[in-house]
């Protein structure tokens, strides 16, 4: 898996082949082999939102128009306002400034998201449930291709390795 070009395209696969050979009766792996198709699903929408490019022209057409709004702000307010409008156009500069940038982290939603915690998460939950269920571990032994070495262990130096 770890040498695939598409990780997590070939974890799937693995996850179909291991529900194909699973001791289980066939309702059981109708049902897994569909949530297997799920997240095959899933992974494809993800995929398209991160690969559709939002247009660079619309990011500085709107940075743009902020920067000549805010600017020009405290010259409409000054007739009205007086010197008050400096703080008035600043709390109306930090909220409009903040949806602007909530609007750059929504163009790249991938890029606030904790996945890096979420995966760490997903994998001791298999691991647990690995540990926990011997049968499970000795199908995935079994489905090991010949010759192939187990992986080194987590947090031994490369060169020990």
């Amino acid at each position: 898996v770890m040498n695939s070009q598409h990780k997590v395209v070939k974890c799937l696969s693995v996850m179909g082949e291991i529900a194909l050979q699973a001791p289980i009766n066939s309702i059981e792996r109708q049902m897994l082999m569909g949530n297997v198709q799920t997240f095959y699903d899933y992974l494809g929408m993800c995929e398209r939102i991160m690969r559709t490019p939002l247009p660079l022209t619309y990011t500085r057409h709107t940075s743009r128009f902020l920067f000549f709004w805010i600017n020009s702000l405290p010259f409409a307010l000054y007739a009205s306002f007086g010197w008050g409008c400096i703080p008035i156009a600043l709390v109306i500069s930090t909220l409009l400034l903040g949806i602007d940038e909530i609007g750059v982290q929504i163009e790249e939603p991938f890029g606030v998201l904790p996945l890096d915690a979420i995966c760490a998460r997903g994998e001791i939950d298999m691991r647990s449930i690995v540990a926990d269920q011997p049968d499970c571990a000795n199908l995935v032994r079994e489905m090991k291709p010949a010759g192939s070495t187990p992986p080194p262990p987590r947090g031994v130096p490369i060169e020990a390795r």
